[in-house]
């Protein structure tokens, strides 16, 4: 705000929107919250990924879903403010990072490791959120701490950058409008 700039979106780590951020972000004005994923696969693969860790004796921080997380609204939806992966009567609009018609969400990891760009096709019913990290665009694949923990910087930035311009002609072939999620939900009803 001290810029000019004022934040009126949010993002919970881990693709869960807690009871507990949906209240702090109806007392801070915000307009939206995207960080509910739909579907299974996503928390399948991020379960599975948190066991082989373990079992391999490495810790992990991973946010881990609650079970009725998968039952969230692939649409844009007021959350309920006592179970946010329903619709209800929060002021908030959840934009969900909805999967696709194949059950993938069309994440940063998942893209630059698929070969085939139309498994993130989303129904043109809804919008298509593309949810995108700093590290999407990092540079370099040296052996970093930070490149041990994230296997997507073991990918080399050419291939990232390929892989997502390939996400994007398919949505530009679609006649698909791009905005940012501020400005996606002032289009929104209500």
């Amino acid at each position: 705000a001290d810029h000019g700039l004022v934040c009126h979106g949010f993002r919970s780590p881990g693709y869960h929107l807690p009871v507990s951020a949906v209240r702090a972000l109806e007392e801070l004005g915000y307009r939206y919250s995207s960080s509910q994923i739909t579907g299974w696969i996503y928390p399948a693969a991020k379960l599975a990924t948190s066991l082989a860790l373990r079992l391999k004796g490495r810790s992990t921080n991973t946010i881990l879903h609650p079970a009725a997380d998968i039952w969230t609204s692939p649409a844009p939806y007021h959350p309920d403010p006592s179970a946010p992966h329903r619709p209800g009567s929060s002021p908030i609009w959840e934009i969900p990072i909805g999967a696709s018609r194949w059950g993938l969400p069309a994440v940063g990891p998942l893209i630059h490791a698929c070969p085939f760009p139309r498994l993130f096709d989303t129904p043109v019913s809804r919008p298509w959120i593309l949810n995108l990290h700093l590290t999407d665009f990092t540079p370099g694949t040296e052996p970093t701490p930070l490149a041990r923990q994230d296997f997507m910087l073991r990918i080399p930035l050419a291939r990232r950058l390929s892989a997502l311009d390939r996400i994007l002609d398919r949505a530009r072939v679609q006649g698909r409008p791009f905005l940012t999620l501020a400005d996606a939900v002032l289009r929104l009803p209500g």
